[in-house]
């Protein structure tokens, strides 16, 4: 698909984008008196605004004001000009909410003594697995009563959220929070994840989700207070990685967009399995990084023994990946794995009677990449211009392996084309209308 920005000219390049959405078009001259044409709704207008906001933060500001000068001068009259003060405020919002999750992040990667949690290496597939539950519920002790779920990165469909939560019911009151097709208020989102005394988080695209997160505001803050208060942080695959620094992330994969997964699930009733696509020979996504919440550094791959549809085995991937961005820890989690993290102190899980990448041979333990052994984690570094691979010990300690990154690259261009294939879909008209009487968090 052709880029909606052109980050090597810095011009701003819309596209015809219609999804039967067929308003009015304008023309309008801006840089270098360029002709740009639109042909989008009031909230498509928004969109593009967040978009390109999201990707060339630095001069957002430029474009946009420049944007809405040029129409309220010309055309004063004409309803564009309240668009084009939607566009603007947009950005200037987005860079404010972006700015203050950095800010949150950062601080609290430098702190991981209060964290507590378990990270999966597989979403509805390790969590519906009651051994990977039990370790969770042991973990958040017997005056635990509470548990949230949060479906953004699978865009809050129902039977994603029952698969994950179903070992949890019966011992523990459990709510989700629809955040998708909803914008709670501060007060609501703040109340629900307050009281949650675990927090799952489902698997799906993290990127989206992330970002959905950032977009509301108050959801980063109220699940950092709730680390700082001890609650169990948990979940698989997206629910792994955003607890992180960043992920290798299968963000690009079109079955984790909004409009597949909806189309899927929630019109053709399709069966649900895992979060992750099955093995195939799509070749025309790939694996990139992707932030997340910034609570632990590290760079996670989930799922790391498997093969996905676009038929790249993602253990070899992440080792690609990771030589773009060789100043972050790589953190590997097998489909059948989760890491246990109680303060300073860790724990692998593995699922022994499940395949993993973990196999014996001659008394030493090596990677599998048939997935002949048992589930494991891998921790890999760049070292010399190569990645490392090394075996986490079963037990130890937090501080004897993870570090902060030396060095962090954003994939920018990557991101840009990931948020415009799929974007917030309450920032269009593609959304999904509920009722003012609805409440945002619903009882399971």
């Amino acid at each position: 698909m052709e880029k909606f920005f052109d980050i090597r000219s810095r011009h701003f390049r819309p596209e015809t984008y219609t999804r039967g959405i067929h308003n009015f078009s304008f023309h309008v001259c801006v840089k270098e008196w360029r002709l740009f044409r639109f042909i989008p709704s009031q909230e498509r207008m928004r969109q593009v605004g967040t978009n390109y906001a999201r990707t060339k933060r630095s001069s957002s500001s430029y474009y946009f004001s420049f944007l809405f000068v040029v129409i309220t001068l010309s055309l004063p009259s004409h309803p564009m000009t309240r668009i084009a003060r939607a566009m603007t405020t947009t950005a200037t919002s987005l860079r404010m909410s972006t700015s203050t999750s950095t800010t949150t992040t950062t601080s609290s990667s430098s702190s991981t003594s209060s964290l507590r949690g378990v990270f999966v290496g597989s979403g509805s597939d390790g969590m519906s697995d009651p051994r990977v539950v039990d370790v969770i519920k042991r973990m958040a002790g017997p005056s635990a009563r509470n548990v949230l779920y949060l479906g953004t990165a699978t865009y809050d469909l129902p039977n994603f959220a029952q698969r994950q939560t179903q070992h949890f019911q019966g011992d523990y009151r459990v709510d989700k929070l629809d955040l998708v097709h909803r914008s709670p208020s501060k007060e609501e989102i703040e109340d629900s994840i307050g009281r949650a005394d675990i927090i799952v988080v489902g698997g799906g695209n993290t990127l989206y989700a992330v970002d959905r997160w950032k977009t509301l505001q108050y959801v980063i803050p109220a699940l950092e207070a709730a680390k700082e208060r001890g609650a169990i942080l948990t979940g698989g695959s997206a629910g792994s990685i955003c607890w992180f620094q960043s992920g290798h992330s299968n963000a690009m994969d079109p079955e984790t967009y909004y409009h597949y997964r909806i189309q899927k699930f929630a019109i053709e009733g399709g069966s649900y399995g895992d979060e992750s696509s099955a093995a195939g020979k799509d070749g025309t996504w790939k694996y990139i990084r992707v932030p997340g919440l910034g609570f632990l550094p590290g760079m996670v791959s989930p799922h790391h023994d498997r093969i996905q549809s676009n038929g790249v085995l993602r253990a070899y991937d992440f080792d690609r990946v990771l030589l773009q961005h060789p100043g972050e820890l790589g953190i590997g989690i097998d489909h059948w794995a989760a890491l246990a993290i109680d303060g300073d102190d860790y724990e692998v899980i593995s699922l022994e009677d499940k395949p993993g990448s973990v196999l014996t041979e001659n008394g030493s333990q090596v990677f599998s990449p048939e997935a002949k052994g048992v589930p494991g984690i891998w921790i890999k570094q760049v070292i010399d211009g190569k990645v490392e691979s090394t075996l986490l010990p079963r037990i130890g300690k937090l501080s004897s392996f993870l570090r902060e990154a030396a060095d962090i690259i954003e994939d920018d261009q990557a991101i840009a084309q990931c948020r415009y294939e799929n974007p917030d879909i309450m920032r269009g008209r593609l959304a999904v209308q509920v009722s003012n009487s609805n409440k945002d968090t619903e009882r399971m």
